[in-house]
């Protein structure tokens, strides 16, 4: 993380020439992506006619990931041409192919869109009665790309017969206002495709590149690097991670704890289809929505974003749903997220006779412009010494939803519970044994050495996944969670290209972008990758259907597996647990795999009346399973502590609903803990 920082900075202090800039400026820029990717990638991949091909095929599915403007006549006649020579053009300095593959793509464009108008205008609207028995695809992305105009003019019939029906099931208005709103989409759509830039275009072409060596392997224009640049640690939002789907819908990729969405309700998954201003004194239910779907990323990140306590309602299509008509209003105010704002916590919870401690370090966070600043570790070791004061006989550490963060954080914290020994093995991008690297925290011996959980699921990644492997592996915890952790185990590097480009002795007549490249992987101390497979459960919870996608989910990951333990590795003790996790409750189960069903079913109805009615189904069902899955823990949280700015432990309000947040997970880690206790004496 602090490397990105750093190399984000270098940028900084460009001073750039104003002419326009055209594609064939790229041209070095273009060469040094390729050498960079070759020489410092993990894979150690080299370039050649097969990845040629594979570059080629993995443009097509960037710039039309919904398989809807070419037609597979421009594929064969592009691999044709380019199939086995795009290695050696960028080599060169070459990036002529960039703008030829993208003009065709435009060309694409125009025509389709010319078609949509005429038939979203049609009067009488024949292809918009929605009373008969027919169906369309559930997705607008489709599997595969159309085999001529007719076969593409027959699918696009049906993907918008399917918009236009969802847009008037989700607005509760007209055909004719549904198919006036989808036209507008599609125009917007039209006119940031068309309107690309050399940079832009350039940007999806040496991306494309960068994801045949893995799927985070992503080029970062100077555009997108302003906005990194801009943003530093202060934000106004609403604490959310956004991503485009193949769809043209705006996801939820992730949500900050303690956030604005996390607190008014948004979940991970959800899709942003409207959005509501408040005024100050103006009524919730008066504000007007403004349609989200078809923008680019950018201009919904500005819709969202405002003044601190201001207010905004989200139109969104719920994460479970499986109907695109379906939809929820969301209420959030936008607040200041600054680092280290939401710091760790602790509480003391009474089971039975029993205390236990809980902590949640909320994120790996550390302040690198002050050494003595905030960071994860020192606020843990703090809220230790507190929790041990008020006489708890155990930890959980719950590393649920934690997508990690700063890795010597991480390893500082596993030193909290196994002193100096090594946390996590690191291997280069040469691959070999000789170039690992071992890494261990700073705290020479174990500040807590009691009975130890850790709870965790199928969010928790990269540094807690490093933490809780190291735990597990020297048996100085018993790991209670899903089938298993994302599975984010890869360091990345961002490398700026001006740099590179000025080492080379080539002069850059404009702002030269960043490219971001995987470099090395983490192993548990045992050997066993993180990447890939994630951290497996001592204790797996049978609750059903988990629809986050991991790691492996994702295109092009690199794989799973394993190497020879650290030198000296050996486990402090053998923990295992005879604990059983309560059954899951089979109504949820059955409800969840009927979610997954309908989800997972390429068609769906296009008869109004029918949907309806199913939308109405589909409804109960989701308001009964979170029902079902809002579980109250049986803990009691007698006292609850943060730790301040200035690093001082402060005594938070106990809410009534405190059990809540701990949840059936934690009850299942609390049990496994008292069982633990009871074995250790």
């Amino acid at each position: 993380m602090r490397r990105c920082i750093v190399a984000i900075a270098i940028c900084v202090g460009f001073a750039a020439d104003a002419r326009e800039v055209k594609l064939e400026d790229y041209g070095e820029e273009g060469k040094a992506v390729a050498q960079l990717l070759v020489e410092n990638h993990y894979t150690r991949r080299a370039l050649n006619d097969a990845l040629s091909r594979e570059w080629l095929q993995r443009y097509f599915d960037l710039v039309d990931p919904g398989k809807r403007w070419f037609l597979r006549e421009d594929l064969s006649a592009l691999k044709q041409r380019f199939g086995d020579s795009l290695d050696d053009s960028i080599l060169t300095g070459d990036v002529r192919p960039a703008e030829i593959l993208y003009d065709r793509l435009r060309v694409r464009v125009r025509e389709r869109i010319k078609w949509i108008d005429e038939i979203l205008q049609e009067d009488p609207p024949k292809s918009f009665d929605f009373t008969g028995n027919d169906t369309g695809p559930r997705q607008s992305a489709l599997d595969n790309w159309p085999d001529g105009r007719a076969a593409a003019d027959a699918v696009w019939t049906r993907v918008l017969r399917a918009e236009v029906l969802a847009e008037k099931l989700r607005s509760g208005g007209n055909t004719v206002d549904a198919r006036a709103r989808v036209g507008q989409r599609y125009g917007r759509l039209a006119k940031q495709l068309l309107e690309a830039n050399a940079e832009q275009v350039f940007d999806h072409y040496v991306t494309a590149l960068a994801r045949c060596f893995d799927g985070h392997c992503e080029y970062f224009g100077d555009s997108e690097l302003s906005r990194f640049r801009t943003s530093g640690g202060r934000q106004v939002g609403i604490g959310a991670l956004l991503r485009m789907s193949n769809a043209g819908l705006c996801r939820v990729e992730q949500v900050l704890r303690g956030g604005p969405a996390d607190l008014g309700g948004l979940h991970e998954g959800d899709r942003l289809v409207a959005i509501a201003q408040h005024g100050r004194d103006e009524p919730v239910g008066n504000a007007k929505f403004e349609d989200l779907i078809r923008l680019n990323l950018e201009e919904i990140v500005e819709h969202i974003r405002g003044w601190p306590r201001s207010r905004l309602t989200l139109k969104v299509i719920p994460a479970m749903s499986t109907d695109p008509g379906v939809v929820s209003d969301v209420f959030l105010v936008r607040d200041l997220l600054r680092l280290g704002e939401k710091r760790a916590q602790a509480a003391v919870l009474e089971v039975g006779e029993k205390r236990v401690g809980w902590l949640d370090p909320r994120g790996f966070y550390k302040d690198f412009a002050d050494e003595d600043g905030i960071a994860t570790s020192r606020d843990l070791a703090v809220l230790i010494s507190q929790l041990e004061n008020e006489g708890v006989q155990g930890l959980v550490l719950d590393l649920r939803r934690n997508r990690g963060g700063s890795l010597a954080e991480g390893l500082n914290t596993a030193s909290l519970f196994i002193g100096d020994r090594p946390a996590v093995r690191v291997r280069k991008k040469t691959g070999t044994r000789d170039d690992d690297e071992t890494h261990r925290g700073d705290h020479k011996e174990a500040l807590y050495s009691g009975p130890l959980v850790v709870l965790v699921d199928s969010v928790t990644a990269s540094t807690s996944e490093v933490v809780a492997a190291a735990l597990q592996d020297y048996g100085r915890a018993v790991v209670v969670g899903s089938s298993a952790t994302m599975g984010s185990g890869a360091v990345r590097t961002f490398y700026p290209l001006e740099k590179a480009l000025e080492d080379s002795g080539i002069e850059v007549r404009h702002r030269a972008g960043a490219l971001r490249v995987t470099v090395c992987k983490y192993y548990s101390p045992s050997g066993k990758a993180i990447q890939g497979r994630g951290v497996v459960p001592d204790v797996a919870l049978p609750w059903g259907t988990d629809f986050t996608p991991r790691e492996s989910d994702l295109p092009n990951p690199l794989p799973y597996d394993e190497v020879d333990a650290i030198p000296g590795f050996k486990p402090i003790a053998k923990l295992e647990s005879k604990v059983q996790p309560a059954a899951a409750n089979p109504e949820r189960i059955a409800l969840q795999k009927k979610l997954v069903a309908l989800r997972d079913a390429p068609e769906i109805s296009l008869n109004e009346e029918q949907r309806r009615l199913e939308i109405a189904e589909i409804g109960k069902m989701l308001a009964r399973l979170e029902k079902l899955s809002d579980t109250r823990s049986s803990a009691k949280v007698r006292k609850r502590y943060s730790v301040s700015q200035k690093g001082e432990i402060v005594d938070e309000e106990v809410e009534a609903d405190s059990g809540g947040q701990i949840g059936a997970d934690g009850d299942t880690a609390i049990r496994v803990l008292l069982d633990l206790i009871a074995r250790s004496g």
